[in-house]
């Protein structure tokens, strides 16, 4: 009885610790999850439920909105498999969002896998997430610089002003980079990538130390 317990509570943790997780990820990409965060980890137990099966029933969907964007739906489930997929296109035509992301505890079935190819076909985009992957929030550690997505008329200076023409003359990162999928990042989106400058890290400005930037820019493929 006590393994058990203490699995339940493990996993009741895991479930808390990724829901913190994309509920930053949300708010850096610029929905409104100011009633949802931050949440002490007995708040959420109070608010989801005692048990692993409550808790994934009672905040599956959560929809959040943004200012200027489509709505999202957030699900944790254990497995997803062809029959999740089906529940989850289902919720999300009753919340009328065709954007969402699923995070899954166990595993994500090959089924389930052409269901959300088959989705996209369609335009309705599901994300998905390991809950093992959502446990840590990856853009606050210390060797990760800040990734800030421009606007397209952002872009459009951008490309003009280095004269660049076509996207093979920029670095790129790929959709299934970390950092990219914490972001959402679609190809065509430019990239302006800011980290501490290596060949003059510091300078003196009026008795205080600066630290430069350096700005680099990728093209997500």
């Amino acid at each position: 009885m006590t393994t058990n317990n203490n699995h339940e509570e493990e996993a009741l943790f895991s479930i808390w610790r990724s829901y913190g997780v994309v509920m930053a990820m949300l708010r850096d990409r610029g929905y409104d999850v100011s009633k949802y965060v931050p949440m002490e980890q007995e708040k959420f137990i109070e608010w989801a439920g005692s048990t692993v099966v409550d808790a994934r029933k009672e905040i599956s969907p959560l929809v959040i909105n943004g200012a200027g964007k489509k709505p999202i739906a957030v699900f944790w489930r254990e497995t997803l498999g062809s029959q999740d997929m089906k529940q989850i296109a289902e919720q999300m035509d009753n919340v009328g969002t065709k954007n969402a992301i699923a995070i899954y505890s166990n595993k994500i079935t090959p089924h389930a896998t052409s269901a959300i190819r088959c989705l996209r076909m369609n335009k309705i985009v599901v994300e998905t997430f390991s809950e093992q992957e959502v446990q840590v929030n990856i853009t606050e550690h210390e060797y990760v610089p800040k990734h800030r997505i421009c606007t397209p008329a952002e872009k459009e200076v951008i490309m003009k002003g280095y004269c660049i023409t076509r996207k093979e003359q920029l670095q790129q990162i790929r959709t299934t980079d970390s950092v990219a999928r914490y972001y959402g990042m679609v190809p065509g989106m430019l990239i302006e990538i800011d980290r501490p400058s290596e060949t003059m890290p510091e300078i003196n400005i009026d008795g205080k130390k600066v630290t430069l930037m350096d700005l680099s820019y990728r093209i997500v493929v």
